[in-house]
Formats: C-alpha cells, sequence, structure tokens
C-alpha cells in the first residue's frame, strides 16, 4: 500500500486530509480501498479533515470525496470528521447521493467518530 491511509485497523482505514487531493493521491487511495476490500470484504473509512482550505464548496467536497462514490459496493461507511460543523450539510448530501452511510463528526468530538466508525478500545 501508498500508505495515503495514516493506518489500518481490521477493515477501517483512516486518513487526514488537510489540502485538494492531487491525482496522484487520489489514486493511491482508491488503490488502498480497492486491496483492503479485497482482503476484508467491505472497508470503513475514517477521513479527518482537518483546515482544509480548498473544502468551501459542495462541488469541492464532491471532487475531493468521489472516490466513496465510485467504490460505494467496497465502502460500509464513513466517518467525516471536520472542524467546520457548518459542513455537516454537504456532508449529508453526500451522503445521500453515494448511497453509503455517512456519518459527520465535528473535530472535538473525534472519540465518537472512532466508535462509530468501530475501531476497538485496544486499537486506539
Amino acid at each position: 500500500m501508498s500508505r495515503q491511509f495514516l493506518k489500518t485497523t481490521g477493515n477501517v482505514l483512516s486518513m487526514e486530509i488537510h489540502s485538494s487531493l492531487t491525482r496522484q493521491k487520489y489514486k493511491a487511495i482508491c488503490r488502498e480501498i480497492k486491496e483492503a476490500a479485497a482482503v476484508s470484504g467491505k472497508v470503513r473509512l475514517l477521513l479527518v479533515m482537518r483546515h482544509y482550505p480548498t473544502f468551501c464548496s459542495a462541488e469541492d467536497l464532491y471532487y475531493d470525496l468521489r472516490f466513496i462514490m465510485i467504490y460505494s459496493d467496497r465502502i460500509e461507511k464513513v466517518a467525516v470528521v471536520c472542524d467546520k460543523p457548518w459542513k455537516r450539510t454537504w456532508v449529508a448530501l453526500f451522503g445521500l447521493f453515494s448511497r453509503v452511510c455517512l456519518e459527520f463528526f465535528d473535530i472535538a468530538h473525534m472519540d465518537r467518530a472512532i466508535g462509530w466508525i468501530g475501531i476497538p478500545q485496544s486499537r486506539r
């Protein structure tokens, strides 16, 4: 794996995103999702979007997270953790169109996101 994801715990891939995804990073993320799903079936994603400058419109969100829609058959659910609570609506709309269970968590509630996505207490 190219290690775009910070950690892999069972079928959970965790990643922190600070800026728009380059084509190279996007392809690496897609490759990791395919590899992890081949090993453990459906995967769960924990995406932490902190200080994300281009995440200012619904279009930006769609563009950078479109891999969720492409691999929706291999993704069980996604926790999106963000430092801007007003982005909750965009995440909810994206979830409707992606056919993947997405949940938004404020950065102050990281523990809730980790629990919801299913990382065992012993592995946190």
